[in-house]
């Protein structure tokens, strides 16, 4: 027959560790909380409206003070293109459902050489990350157009099966702000598959 001796006091040590490990952890989870609300407000963003991909197989939710238009393409890849601008027109962008050809790391791999002009493009970074449960590339860069403004731009892309929901946002470098981030994984963590 085996005694076990407790030590009073290392029990009361260890709940101690746990009582303040649960404290910080629910105190996190408040913060982050706050800090995107926060980021919203300031970037007067009150109420978020849903929005249907084709066939409703995907639901994402924008700011209802953002103007957008649904596009069609005659394109066997992208089945469904929504462009959107914010109210006071310094951030644009576009939520898409593509049709895998290729597996996606490749196609983002691909696309940064063949979509825009050698030298056009800096910083480019592909960061794999989760969004809710699903696996999400973000690619993040700074672009340069035509007249030499230099945009800062953030896109998500969430493979489901043969195909991958993608969210860009775009805003020129001077109208930056850094909770603009927060504010992007935001909108983007309201997807949904339905």
């Amino acid at each position: 027959m085996k005694i076990i001796i407790l030590n009073r006091r290392l029990i009361s040590y260890v709940s101690i560790i746990l009582g303040v490990i649960l404290i910080i952890l629910s105190a996190q989870l408040t913060f982050n909380s706050k800090l995107k609300s926060t980021a919203f407000m300031q970037n007067g963003i009150s109420q978020l409206t849903e929005y249907y991909t084709v066939g409703k197989k995907y639901q994402y939710k924008l700011p209802n003070n953002w103007n957008t238009n649904e596009e069609s393409f005659d394109s066997s890849e992208i089945v469904y293109h929504n462009n959107f601008v914010s109210d006071d027109l310094k951030l644009h962008g576009f939520a898409e459902v593509w049709k895998l050809k290729t597996p996606l790391k490749k196609f983002l791999e691909n696309s940064k050489s063949s979509s825009y002009k050698p030298g056009s493009v800096l910083n480019y970074k592909i960061k794999k990350t989760k969004i809710k449960n699903f696996e999400t590339y973000l690619v993040t860069y700074n672009m340069k157009n035509q007249s030499g403004e230099i945009y800062k731009a953030w896109e998500y892309y969430i493979e489901e099966n043969n195909e991958f929901f993608r969210i860009c946002f775009f805003v020129p470098q001077e109208e930056y702000k850094a909770n603009l981030p927060v504010v992007f994984e935001s909108i983007t963590n309201t997807f949904n598959k339905v």
